[in-house]
């Protein structure tokens, strides 16, 4: 990578005098080998971060998933009593009128 050289890679087969030149261009030293493993372990250092606040994203929108369904839950049973007793309340209250006072029946 640093080592300014971009040959084309060919399939074909070199001779003995290109395998001398290109051996040379293949050596990898060991600081090169050092300064790609710390490479490696920063990247695995920060997909393990970014797993990290995904797995924590995704146990919160979990949480706000239940949450907003209980709080549906509650809100439509709420409502379905809010129905029965409004029925009831309604026919309490005409009946209760009807026999407290029977001056508004006239």
């Amino acid at each position: 990578m640093a080592n300014g050289h971009n040959k084309p890679s060919t399939n074909l087969p070199n001779t003995s005098a290109e395998n001398d030149s290109e051996e040379g261009d293949d050596d990898v030293t060991s600081e090169e080998v050092a300064s790609l493993c710390a490479t490696i372990d920063q990247l695995d250092s920060c997909l393990d971060d970014i797993e990290k606040r995904n797995d924590s994203l995704n146990a919160k929108l979990q949480e706000l998933l239940k949450s907003m369904k209980e709080e549906r839950n509650d809100e439509q049973k709420a409502e379905d009593g809010e129905v029965h007793d409004g029925a009831s309340e309604m026919t309490g209250t005409t009946d209760s009128k009807q026999n407290s006072d029977p001056d508004e029946q006239k």
